[in-house]
């Protein structure tokens, strides 16, 4: 099993991914905002408060989405990739997000997702 992480530029495709997701059988994953270290350090010394970060980026449309979601295999992961890139554009280019997988040696609560009717 492995951990599929993606993080997304475009926001807006979030909820397209969510629907590809589920054409294509992946029936569970949990998506984040989340803003790059690159954006937050130019201007964590103008904000008073830190939690005012979240809706100074999002304003200025910095913010990305992060996708968490747990897949059997490889193919899995090239496959959920696949989906990715559909939305995004090639993830070589600038701007489009970036997936990394992480094999995973322990796993409790699993199957559950898997079953789209739970």
């Amino acid at each position: 099993m492995y951990l599929l992480i993606a993080f997304m530029s475009e926001t807006e495709k979030a909820n397209n991914l969510i629907h590809k997701m589920k054409e294509n059988g992946f029936n569970g994953g949990t998506l984040f905002d989340g803003v790059g270290l690159k954006k937050i350090i130019p201007k964590i010394y103008d904000v008073p408060l830190v939690a005012s970060l979240h809706s100074i980026f999002k304003e200025d449309g910095e913010m990305s989405k992060v996708l968490f979601c747990v897949v059997e295999n490889m193919e899995e992961v090239h496959q959920l990739t696949d989906i990715i890139e559909e939305l995004v554009g090639d993830l070589y280019n600038p701007n489009t997000g970036l997936v990394i997988a992480h094999k995973l040696d322990f796993v409790k609560g699993y199957d559950r997702w898997k079953d789209p009717d739970l």
